[in-house]
This record gives structure tokens, C-alpha cells and sequence, in this order.
């Protein structure tokens, strides 16, 4: 099995939660497993000691290698952007209380519709930070790419390239089972198909035409990159 480090770019509705499941949690022990949760979690993993750990996870953009003292190998998913995003959406919406916790909030996100959250005139925003344009994007250039306009063509660039060429590995959602075998023969992991698949949202991908055109304008990157990954994904399993 791979003995270098391994960091996965787990994007938000990306089938992550699977992979962890399918392959993550059967391959490593729990305690070899660094998962990150929210800005808190990488600014205390920053100052602590990681040697104990072979797999690091999170929502975090690609560039947390800089803080572990070993090379480490990256893997990712990426999913259909348009689907990814309404996924998102439903998800924190339905989740407002999860665990039975009340949020003094649930009214707020239950009034925004989703065309309206990416309005920057949108004062009262409780998606703002959760639901960000051009998510994949953003999380693939890095850190020092991930606060560019979401016409940036600049971050865009490094996204490609990072995908390419600093990724050993890369799953689509669109291309499951497929992806599943890529990530098993690259790192050598062991795996036996129990028949699981990617997590489907409840909720129907369909919107209206003007919650259609908001989201294409405010993915127009994620598109484009989308559009690369599939090219480059299917030149790697031929």
C-alpha cells in the first residue's frame, strides 16, 4: 500500500463521504486519520505535531502540504458544478437543524432562494462562506488563488495545473465506479465492492430558468474546469 502521506481535497457534495467510507476508513486506522473542520481545525493542525497521521481530509484548498513536514500525494473529486451547487444548497437547508440542535438562523436560510445567494446586495446572507461561486476552482488553485473574482482566468490556470500535475489521482462523481478504481490502483489500497454508491441530495437537481442562468454565471470557472477534468480523466483510464 502507499506509504506517503495522503491528502484528499474533499469539495463539499462531491461524493466525498463515500470514498471515505469505501476506502479511507478500510484502509487506515482512525487515529492515522486527520480530518480538518472549519478554519479552527487548520489553524491548530498548523502548530501541531503530525507525524502520527497518513491521511488528512477536509474542506480545505489544495496547499496544506506546506504545514506537514513529509512529501505527500493529493487526491480529489470533482462533480458536475450545476448539480454540485444545488446539492449545497438543499444539503445546508435541510440540515439547519441536524441533530436536533435549534439554529436561530433557520429562518434566514429558509427565505433566500438559491438565485439569491450569491447577490452580494444580499445583506443577511447565511450561505455567505458555506455556498461560494466556483467552489472547485477555488479549492484546486490553493489558498493564495482562492480569494480571486469569480471571472478570474488566473486562478482558473492554476486550478488546471494543480489538477494535472500536483494531484496523483482524481475521481468524478458523474464517473464513479470508474474513479473508485483509479484511486485503488493508484495508492494500492485494498477493496472489495460492497455496492455502495455516491450519495444522492433528495431533492431533484431541476430549478427555474433564471436560477439556472445565476448559477451558470456564477460557476462559469467550475464549468470550464469541469469540462478539462472530464477530458483529462478520460485520457487516463483509456
Amino acid at each position: 500500500m502507499n506509504q506517503k502521506p495522503i491528502i484528499f481535497t474533499h469539495i463539499q457534495k462531491t461524493a466525498g463521504t463515500s470514498v471515505m467510507k469505501e476506502l479511507l476508513y478500510r484502509n487506515y486506522k482512525q487515529e492515522e486519520i486527520k480530518r480538518f473542520w472549519g478554519g479552527y481545525g487548520i489553524k491548530k493542525f498548523i502548530f501541531s505535531d503530525t507525524s502520527s497521521y497518513n491521511v488528512f481530509t477536509g474542506h480545505m484548498p489544495y496547499g496544506i502540504h506546506h504545514f506537514i513536514k513529509r512529501e505527500c500525494e493529493y487526491f480529489t473529486f470533482l462533480r458536475d458544478p450545476i448539480k454540485r451547487a444545488i446539492s449545497q444548497y438543499n444539503f445546508i437547508k435541510n440540515n439547519i437543524e441536524a441533530g436536533g440542535m435549534k439554529n436561530k438562523y433557520k429562518d434566514s436560510y429558509n427565505n433566500i432562494a438559491l438565485k439569491d445567494v450569491f447577490d452580494q446586495r444580499v445583506v443577511l446572507n447565511p450561505f455567505k462562506g458555506g455556498l461560494v461561486d466556483n467552489l472547485q476552482t477555488r479549492m484546486l488553485a490553493g489558498y493564495l488563488y482562492f480569494p480571486l473574482s469569480k471571472n478570474s482566468e488566473l486562478m482558473l490556470s492554476r486550478a488546471k495545473k494543480n489538477l494535472e500535475k500536483k494531484y496523483k489521482v482524481f475521481g468524478i462523481q458523474e464517473y464513479y465506479e470508474d474513479s473508485i478504481k483509479q484511486l485503488v490502483e493508484s495508492f494500492e489500497w485494498d477493496y472489495s465492492p460492497t455496492g455502495m454508491i455516491a450519495k444522492k441530495t433528495q431533492k431533484k437537481d431541476e430549478v427555474d430558468d433564471e436560477t439556472q442562468q445565476v448559477l451558470f454565471e456564477n460557476h462559469n470557472l467550475d464549468i470550464k474546469l469541469y469540462s478539462f477534468a472530464q477530458e483529462l480523466f478520460k485520457s487516463r483510464i483509456k
